[in-house]
């Protein structure tokens, strides 16, 4: 059986300092907003789910992020609690919303520098990509379909899980790419919230998918 567990990232710093410098006025910036009090909290209980989860199994599962500051940082817990590394994937940004280089993540994550893997994104971020509102959402969803058949073949290849850190547009495309038709239409009612996952699961011809609320 493979798995594939899609996370929507912990909750961010939702002041109203923070809301209107990263929605209104730096929007472009908003890669750099991190995890709340409660947003750290939901990642450590994340890491403790995923240890328990793969503690008694001989293989852990490839981690990808994206490059966004609350992504990673809801990542490197679950990374740390498995004991391996995670992968930095420009295909799991979120559009509109601004782009972390790599140089710009090395230098704030410079003392967790090695739970990051040496690992290139085949994906471009384009200035369209990074600027609000130049894209059209089905181009998006078009982008993610590539996404989620490259992420797809790596479990393939590698034979292992895949645990997916990334943000609620993402995660709603991606999950219905993995899933089918059969999620299209009822996955619009799902809510997904920050540290929720989506948990795809392949065994055979035998295909389950559910959206699981374990955190507060």
């Amino acid at each position: 059986m493979k798995n594939i567990f899609l996370i929507r990232h912990g909750e961010k710093d939702l002041s109203d300092e923070k809301y209107d410098y990263y929605m209104k006025t730096h929007r472009h910036k908003n890669y750099e907003w991190e995890l709340s009090e409660r947003g750290f909290a939901q990642a450590d209980k994340l890491s403790k789910l995923f240890y328990n989860l793969y503690k008694d199994k001989k293989e852990v599962p490839l981690i990808y992020v994206s490059p966004f500051k609350r992504t990673i940082q809801t990542a490197i817990p679950i990374a740390r609690s498995l004991n391996t590394t995670l992968r930095i994937e420009n295909g799991l940004f979120e559009h509109g919303h601004g782009s972390w280089n790599r140089s710009q993540i090395n230098q704030y994550f410079e003392k967790e520098k090695h739970s990051f893997e040496k690992y290139h994104s085949q994906f471009n971020i384009t200035r369209e990509m990074i600027d609000p509102l130049r894209q059209k959402q089905k181009e998006i969803a078009w982008f993610h379909g590539d996404v989620a058949f490259y992420l797809g073949r790596k479990m393939f290849d590698s034979g292992k899980d895949l645990i997916i850190v990334t943000h609620q547009n993402v995660v709603h495309n991606l999950a219905k790419e993995f899933a089918g038709f059969s999620l299209v239409h009822n996955i619009d009612s799902f809510d997904i919230n920050c540290g929720s996952i989506f948990h795809y699961s392949k065994y055979d011809n035998q295909v389950r998918f559910s959206l699981k609320y374990f955190l507060d």
